[in-house]
C-alpha cells in the first residue's frame, strides 16, 4: 500500500466511525495505519479510542446478556487493540502503560500467549524473575509457543546468575 493509498483508507475509516461511532474498528485500523507509518504518539492515542468503545461494548454485551459467542468475539478484537496499544507504548518509552496493556490483555483473553510474552520482553534484563514466569505462563498458554521456547532457557540462566551473584559477599 502506498501513501496516497494509507490516506484515503485513514480518510475512509474516519468517515465510517463519523457514521457509527460505537463500532471500534475504526479506531483500532486507524491506530494499526498509524503505527506503520511511524507515528507513535497518534497510534497509541487511537489504540486507545478502541480501548475506550470495546470497553463499552463489552458492558453492553453483559447488558444484553449475549451469546458467549459474541462476548468471546468482541473481547478477542479488544485484546488485539490492547495488544497493539501495548506494543505502541512500549516503542515509546512508556513501559508502566505498556505493562497496564498487556495486564488487560491477560484479563479479556487469559489464555493469550502474546501478552505474557511481551511482558516477559518488557521485563528482560530488568527482573528475571518476571520475564521466567511471563514465559512460563506463555508456554502454558500455548503449549510450543516458539518465541517463549527460544528465550526461557536463556532467561531461566540469567535468573540463576542473578541469584549467584547476589549470594556473593
Amino acid at each position: 500500500m502506498d501513501f496516497k493509498d494509507e490516506e484515503r483508507a485513514k480518510r475512509r475509516l474516519l468517515g465510517a466511525w463519523s457514521m457509527k461511532f460505537q463500532f471500534a474498528d475504526p479506531p483500532a485500523f486507524l491506530g494499526f495505519l498509524f503505527y506503520r507509518g511511524g507515528d507513535l504518539v497518534s497510534a497509541a492515542a487511537h489504540y486507545e479510542l478502541a480501548r475506550l468503545v470495546y470497553d463499552r461494548i463489552i458492558a453492553l454485551t453483559e447488558e444484553y446478556r449475549s451469546l458467549p459467542e459474541v462476548k468471546m468475539g468482541v473481547r478477542s478484537s479488544a485484546a488485539d487493540a490492547m495488544l497493539n496499544l501495548g506494543v505502541a507504548y512500549e516503542k515509546l518509552g512508556k513501559p508502566v502503560q505498556a505493562e497496564a496493556s498487556y495486564r488487560r490483555v491477560s484479563e479479556l483473553e487469559p489464555g493469550n500467549a502474546r501478552a505474557h510474552y511481551n511482558l516477559a520482553v518488557l521485563h528482560w534484563n530488568k527482573d528475571w524473575d518476571k520475564v521466567v514466569s511471563e514465559l512460563e505462563a506463555a508456554s502454558a498458554a500455548q503449549p510450543g509457543y516458539p518465541d517463549a521456547l527460544r528465550y526461557l532457557g536463556p532467561a531461566r540462566a540469567a535468573r540463576e546468575r542473578e541469584r549467584g551473584e547476589r549470594k556473593r559477599p
